[in-house]
């Protein structure tokens, strides 16, 4: 019963000395003998894998290590010529100078032609979360709103119908971002044009038009301009008077309602 178990002790030896391990990379550039080691998108890299995984290599450092010193393979360059085989157009979309946003002329009719709405959460962290209009054709801002949670549906949406209220009329198209709060404006609009303007047929734009906030220019631009003239002096004086105020503080609460209004 003795020999089994050294034939065990001894091939567990074997298989511990042709396992690789770190103290096996004594040259980390991979200059080695390995000159006519196979080609990278050789199938003999799967087997290398393996071979470091049955050893219980699975540390990714450790694997590019090995295959650099016993193999002359460095992992980056294999990896970036597999994906270039697979999706050969994939890093040229994913170039920053792919991304840039095309720049093109607004073309609208006139005033209340087209509006545009957003959320802007800069102010969010002082308890001013904000959502606004702004009319395409002329930059000039519809109503400008704080609220207590500007990601909520049924608060923009009331927002959105106040403004029709008051200004007795809804723009050709309404324009907002792709996010989850303008879902129910996109329902409301096409609502209302289906019942008060039938007669603008298919012919005119949609009623509702998603755009990505890099799009969505003239809304964007109006959050820039009211950070620099307004929102900065207000995180400004916000915080120093950190530590003065006291919201459960019914005198100081009632001062800072009647400066927000």
């Amino acid at each position: 019963m003795a020999e089994p178990n050294e034939s065990s002790e001894s091939s567990d030896v074997e298989t511990e000395d042709a396992c690789p391990t770190k103290s096996h990379n004594r040259n980390p550039t991979g200059r080695n003998q390995y000159q006519n080691c196979s080609p990278r998108d050789d199938p003999a890299v799967s087997s290398y894998l393996i071979e470091y995984h049955r050893c219980g290599i699975t540390n990714r450092k450790t694997i590019s290590q090995l295959l650099n010193a016993d193999h002359g393979i460095t992992m980056r360059d294999y990896i970036t010529e597999e994906m270039r085989k697979h999706e050969p157009g994939g890093f040229e979309l994913r170039q920053s100078s792919s991304k840039k946003a095309k720049c093109s002329p607004i073309t609208v009719l006139g005033p209340h032609h087209e509006w545009s709405g957003d959320g802007h959460d800069k102010l969010s962290a002082i308890g001013f979360p904000l959502w606004g209009v702004r009319d395409v054709w002329s930059g000039a801002w519809l109503g400008l709103w704080v609220v207590p949670n500007n990601r909520l549906k049924a608060a923009i949406a009331y927002i959105f119908l106040s403004l029709v209220e008051q200004l007795e009329g809804m723009p050709v198209q309404m324009t907002t971002d792709c996010e989850s709060e303008t879902g129910r404006i996109f329902g409301l609009v096409n609502t209302l044009r289906e019942t008060f303007a039938p007669h603008l047929g298919e012919d005119a734009p949609p009623a509702h038009r998603f755009l990505h906030s890099v799009n969505n220019i003239t809304i964007e631009r109006g959050w820039l301009q009211l950070r620099l003239q307004w929102g900065d002096n207000v995180k400004i004086y916000w915080e120093a008077g950190e530590g003065i105020y006291h919201p459960q503080d019914l005198k100081h609460f009632s001062v800072a309602l009647a400066k927000a209004y």
